[in-house]
Order: structure tokens, then sequence, then C-alpha cells
């Protein structure tokens, strides 16, 4: 055996380098967390909570992130303002 770090032999990100990723609370399928937004939250925290988006695109400091039919508009990596998409059951 070697000292040190194992290298993953799958080509799934790296846990510890992406955490918000597997986990199975994060979702944007679900309002509850939908719920869980605040303004000025950050993007690392929004992805925490959401997951990563299924689409962003960026104008200028502004990104927008489009989870299913929900959205979300970031101002310099913070979150200003979200729509929860309907249609999502109820917790």
């Amino acid at each position: 055996m070697s000292a040190g770090r194992e290298i993953p032999s799958s080509a799934a990100p790296i846990p510890w380098l992406f955490p918000y990723l597997g986990r199975p609370w994060a979702s944007c399928r679900k309002r509850h967390n939908w719920k869980l937004l605040a303004k000025g939250m950050t993007a690392y925290r929004v992805k925490e909570i959401l997951g990563v988006p299924d689409r962003e695109k960026a104008v200028r400091k502004l990104e927008y992130w489009y989870s299913g039919d929900g959205k979300g508009s970031l101002y310099m990596r913070r979150l200003k303002r979200w729509e929860i998409p309907g249609g999502l059951a109820t917790d």
C-alpha cells in the first residue's frame, strides 16, 4: 500500500471537491428545498441546497440558473430572486 490519498478509478466527481454533488436531499424537485433559499445566499450554498442547475446563463455580473421549471437570478454570485416551479409535491 502506498501512503497518502488513494486515487479513485472511476470518472465520478471527487466528493471532497464537489460536496454538493451526490446528496439525495440536494434536489430542485423538492418544494422544501426551494423554501430554504434566502436573498443574499452564496451561489455555493444554493448549489448545496438545490444541486447543480440544469442550465446556466451569464450576462456580465448577472447569472441565471434554471432547474426544471424553476429559476434563480444571482448578482455577483449572490442570490437575488427565484421562482419556485409549479407542480412540485408538498412536503
